[in-house]
């Protein structure tokens, strides 16, 4: 099984998505800090970590070659700690005018065709699609991170309330599969996007209605593999437990 297939059986063994390299963006600010983030990933049973700092314009503007030479250089780091935790180069690209001036250098999820993409939260739909399309065509496959943070693929956070949460939780609790969810959502799914889910979101860091999201998302079966978003050490054992908890929950019933 290719390792983009057995993404989804990899629950608490690889994290797809981690701001673990020290110095490259709003994640990790030492080295020190990754080490200690990377003995709470080895205690909650990691074994995988898809190093993904941010990639956009004028804040973060990370090349591949950078990335490729900090994970070189933190997993000798984690090696001579005598830390069993393997390291994955990946990116974190934020979809917007500038997106298209990445090519070629575009950098994959390891060895997978994974292409990590992030998005505002207000996004155009439209810009959106052009910007996953584009991946598509040059063979990769769009990872679209934390999809359950994006008000613009679930219309009905836009009025947030009583009502809506009530509305919501039913929704969640019929939801069997891809054909209850949002149009917005089926769309991206349908030209061969694939979702990865935040473990904070379903520990409820981002807020009820976020976590709610990516409830949903997941009894839908939406989610091909999930990530820590993990920026820095502090409470990231507690997110780890809760999260996977909650997932594996989910997956129980």
């Amino acid at each position: 099984m290719s390792e983009a297939a057995n993404a989804g059986s990899e629950l608490g063994k690889s994290d797809w998505h981690s701001h673990l390299l020290p110095n490259l963006d709003d994640g990790s600010v030492s080295q020190e800090e990754s080490l200690a983030m990377a003995r709470q990933f080895i205690d909650s049973g990691f074994r995988d970590i898809y190093c993904t700092p941010h990639c956009l314009q004028g804040l973060y503007a990370n090349s591949a070659t950078a990335v490729r030479e900090a994970v070189a250089a933190l997993q000798e780091l984690l090696h001579a700690e005598g830390l069993p935790l393997r390291l994955h180069t990946g990116m974190e690209y934020f979809i917007d005018e500038f997106f298209p001036s990445q090519w070629p250098e575009i950098l994959t999820l390891g060895e997978t065709p994974f292409v990590l993409t992030e998005t505002s939260p207000h996004a155009d739909p439209e810009q959106v699609k052009d910007a996953l399309f584009q991946i598509r065509q040059q063979g990769f496959t769009p990872l679209l991170a934390h999809p359950e943070r994006y008000t613009y693929l679930f219309p009905e956070a836009k009025k947030p309330g009583r009502r809506w949460f009530k509305r919501r939780a039913s929704y969640r609790a019929e939801t069997t599969g891809s054909g209850g969810l949002p149009a917005e959502i089926n769309d991206l799914l349908d030209m061969g996007c694939r979702f990865q889910g935040n473990l904070g979101s379903f520990a409820g860091i981002y807020g009820t209605a976020v976590q709610t999201n990516a409830l949903a998302l997941l009894n839908a079966g939406a989610y091909t593999c999930f990530g820590s978003d993990a920026h820095r050490a502090k409470n990231l054992d507690q997110i780890l437990t809760l999260g996977l908890d909650r997932i594996r929950l989910v997956q129980a019933r």
